[in-house]
């Protein structure tokens, strides 16, 4: 299988977790549970830590170095930068709020809710992208380059 092939294979296994991610999460706007929702925005967090360490890794050494031309490489590492803030953010809102212990009583509606939905369109927005690329786009083989968006996530607490 050729690595076009694979991340799009992935892209697909992405839209899907991530739909049911966000499924569970907008259970919360009709019967708010805080304790529910740092649970599910904790298994978020999880997933696009392993989506970052990962996929997004392979794309960024494997795939963008062979694509042209440069302004859409930039363009897809600029979304990469910007899923890993959107992540950042959020995991550290999250961290604070599991410190704080009760939570029962907070708004977490633009603390937690709204970012964690941002995240989520931003990821599925990205890997649209990518497919739309792939499907009008040739792979062209150039030498490789080395990126410059590696920004190592924090990790979950």
């Amino acid at each position: 299988m050729n690595l076009k092939t694979k991340l799009a294979a992935e892209h697909q296994k992405i839209y899907q977790d991530l739909e049911e991610m966000l499924l569970a999460i907008t259970k919360v706007k009709n019967q708010p549970d805080n304790n529910y929702l740092l649970g599910e925005v904790a298994r978020l967090l999880s997933y696009v830590s392993d989506l970052l360490d990962n996929h997004f890794n392979t794309e960024e050494r494997e795939l963008f170095p062979a694509l042209e031309p440069q302004d859409l490489v930039t363009r897809l590492i600029s979304d990469h930068i910007d899923i890993r803030g959107k992540f950042t953010r959020l995991n550290s809102e999250y961290r604070k709020l599991k410190q704080l212990g009760e939570i029962e009583s907070l708004d977490l509606t633009h603390t937690v809710l709204y970012p964690a939905y941002n995240l989520i369109a931003s990821i599925n927005h990205h890997a649209q992208r990518e497919d739309s690329i792939f499907v009008t786009t040739p792979y062209l083989s150039r030498p490789a380059q080395q990126q410059s968006c590696q920004q190592k996530p924090s990790s979950l607490m």
